[in-house]
């Protein structure tokens, strides 16, 4: 069967800027007309790098940047390239301007290894505008890159800033500014002067800010301005004990721990968790780089109604472009992302954007400033016809430039309205945020308030609590029944225990413990940091539990196991103690409890206490 071939059906072709500068020079080391010429000499220095492996014309021959003094104005050229691609440079000595334009395909695929990190799109074009004009006793540049692709193309170009554009902003000679010099540093806002300084940047310029925020301590304005101890502990909870003032413990002890925090966070918060002098290096000339100190954070909120965080990072954009603003938080889990987004939002902000660059004339019209020129100065009908075509097929390409910017305008007023849309979203998310973190902290507190009415009960219940180790198994059965028991055998036990040998408040508090808070854990009701956080706060002390090893059950079966679990004769078969809480080592402050958990009744089942049982030591 014959094989019928298909025309390749044409795609529409669309424009589109990516990296633009409208910079001016910052040096006064040399005159606007020398730093012209400098400018001039590095560009086709760098030209001549990329053309490094094809035939370069003479015309592009020119002297160094280093040895410009011996290069004029007017002895700079105007000369065009095609050779699949298009390299063009135009000088008008009169108009103390020069231009270039190169204009190439997109070569850009790229691979690592056996992995393609990059890929070249096919109808993809990449022009590259470049120009200088020394005007009102300054020399001002201008830089864009303008894409121009088949409509709908998925795979996105990368900006790319021209390597001339760093080489001319490390020349002393004639460095670069857009506002400020276009620097690899991060610019300190360490002074209200400076954070002025940069809003005017920004309501000048076209490059966006970053600023790197530090991070502000939160002290307490009094000795007792915790939040923990603000509340009159003794008016909430008025009891016969207050007279001790022993309901002050746990605050002071909150207090001093936050303080010792605040120590902590003083000495590590000097350092921001970014690099940001990679950024800088990284971003110079897309964006301004600056760091905004902890004791700056006021005065920056009331020059820019916005809030700085703790080391969180902000993206401002310039007036002309919008003026929104972009915050990033810091969490640790969220702070390489943070770092990549920024580094891609720095990079490609200004893509398809539409930037004024002032007195500066790109190729096209710089070349339509000579031919309207020429045109007023004609004689000859002839030449004048001819000027009349190529003014025609300038003003064309002109026109398709302004076209570009006009759909540029639209699309931005779009994307201001849909972030705007964003805003109002964002906003009513961030009520919902604050809310919720509300009821988070009435529920902490309410916490808090809890554990502290807890802590009250528990002292307001020492005076009832036994005296002597014999006491101890019917306190038990009176006030923990359902939750801990005690087996015979260790009633025993705890009756044969000298009294000058047993801590009775530790012993009490142990107990309590097992039968509140860790009973509670092993229950599932609450969790094992609650579980410490109640007894931090009510006994000021945690507790230890530990497994009984099953060698020592074993070995020492008659103190390890008790009578307890029904066996298969309906009759209790001996069942080991699997668990010990233990304080201390030394005799005076030593308490082993040894004990099983039975999780079909939920309660702690107490086979022996107060003391050491024997531990089978193992022969290497």
């Amino acid at each position: 069967m014959e094989r019928k071939s298909q025309p390749r059906v044409l795609r529409k072709s669309i424009r589109y800027p990516t990296y633009q500068l409208a910079a001016s020079a910052a040096s006064s080391k040399e005159t606007p007309e020398k730093q012209l010429v400098i400018c001039a000499l590095s560009t086709l220095e760098w030209v001549r790098a990329k053309l490094q492996e094809l035939e370069i014309p003479e015309d592009f021959r020119a002297p160094s940047p280093d040895d410009y003094e011996k290069v004029s104005l007017d002895s700079l050229k105007s000369a065009r390239i095609e050779a699949g691609y298009t390299v063009e440079m135009f000088c008008d000595s009169e108009e103390k301007l020069w231009a270039f334009r190169l204009i190439e395909p997109d070569l850009s695929t790229r691979w690592d290894g056996e992995k393609e990190v990059s890929t070249a799109v096919p109808g993809r074009i990449f022009e590259t505008n470049l120009a200088f004009r020394a005007a009102n006793g300054t020399l001002q540049c201008g830089v864009s890159v303008i894409v121009s692709e088949p409509e709908n193309t998925t795979v996105p170009s990368r900006v790319h800033r021209p390597a001339v554009v760093q080489k001319l902003a490390a020349n002393p000679l004639v460095g670069l500014s857009v506002g400020r010099p276009l620097e690899s540093r991060i610019w300190e806002l360490n002074s209200r002067e400076k954070i002025k300084n940069l809003r005017n940047d920004l309501q000048s310029g076209y490059l966006p800010a970053v600023i790197f925020c530090g991070y502000r301590v939160k002290r307490p304005t009094s000795h007792r301005a915790s939040a923990v101890s603000a509340p009159d502990i003794s008016q909430m909870f008025a009891k016969p004990f207050t007279s001790l003032r022993m309901d002050d413990m746990p605050a002071l002890s909150t207090y001093i721990s936050e303080l010792e925090a605040e120590k902590e966070t003083e000495r590590e918060a000097e350092v921001i968790p970014y690099n940001t002098e990679l950024f800088a290096s990284a971003r110079m000339a897309y964006v301004h780089t600056c760091r905004l100190p902890a004791d700056q954070f006021d005065a920056f909120e009331k020059l820019f109604q916005i809030e700085p965080s703790n080391y969180g990072v902000i993206f401002i954009e310039p007036r002309d472009l919008g003026g929104g603003h972009r915050i990033f938080g810091y969490s640790e889990e969220a702070q390489q992302e943070n770092f990549d987004t920024l580094m891609d939002l720095s990079r490609d902000y200004l893509r398809k954007k539409s930037v004024k660059f002032g007195n500066v004339l790109f190729l096209t019209e710089a070349k339509l400033l000579q031919a309207e020129k020429r045109r007023q100065n004609r004689k000859d009908v002839e030449d004048a016809l001819k000027e009349s075509e190529d003014q025609q097929a300038l003003m064309a390409s002109a026109y398709e430039n302004k076209l570009m910017e006009k759909n540029d305008f639209i699309e931005q007023q779009a994307a201001k309205i849909t972030r705007l849309k964003n805003l109002l979203n964002d906003r009513d998310a961030e009520a919902d945020e604050i809310r919720r973190e509300a009821d988070e902290k009435v529920a902490k507190a309410q916490r808090r308030v809890e554990a502290m009415q807890e802590r009250l009960e528990y002292l307001e219940r020492l005076p009832q609590r036994p005296k002597t180790p014999k006491e101890v198994a019917k306190w038990v059965q009176d006030n923990f029944q359902g939750r801990l028991e005690f087996h015979q055998k260790a009633v025993k036990k705890l009756e044969a225990a000298p009294q000058n040998e047993v801590d009775m408040q530790l012993l009490c508090d142990a107990l309590e413990y097992l039968a509140h808070e860790y009973r509670d854990v092993r229950a599932g009701e609450i969790s094992w940091e609650e579980a410490i956080q109640r007894s931090s706060d009510k006994y000021g002390r945690p507790f230890e539990i530990c497994p009984n090893g099953a060698t020592s059950i074993e070995m020492y079966a008659s103190d390890y196991k008790i009578k307890y679990y029904i066996g298969p004769m309906g009759k209790p078969i001996e069942s080991p103690l699997t668990d010990h809480l233990k304080v201390g080592k030394s005799a005076k402050n030593l308490l082993r409890i040894y004990f099983l958990y039975d999780a079909e009744k939920r309660k702690i089942v107490v086979g022996s206490l107060p003391g050491h049982l024997k531990v089978a030591q193992i022969q290497g």
